[in-house]
């Protein structure tokens, strides 16, 4: 059983008059739609990465971040280590 958020599954009910279809039939199509876009990037993903590699290219991965974490990454990165304080002695 899937517990939908109430204004949720009023749209879903308007929807399903409105198409003469079940709630049931709605969320089914779009789990199932959510899951073969989620299956064809990752597929792409890996292919693109493949070629990169292949033609020899650097492959990275790119993370977003919400800015205070951003911020709080950088200066984790540039702030100096104990080994650094070692080496300068």
């Amino acid at each position: 059983m899937i517990r939908l958020p109430p204004p949720l599954h009023a749209r879903l009910r308007a929807l399903a008059k409105e198409s003469g279809r079940s709630v049931h039939s709605l969320i089914v199509e779009g789990v199932e739609r959510y899951a073969a876009y989620e299956e064809q990037m990752r597929r792409l993903v890996k292919e693109a990465m493949a070629a990169a590699l292949a033609a020899g290219l650097e492959v990275g991965v790119v993370v977003r971040l919400d800015p205070p974490a951003a911020i709080a990454l950088h200066q984790h990165l540039h702030q100096p280590c104990a080994q650094d304080a070692v080496r300068r002695q």
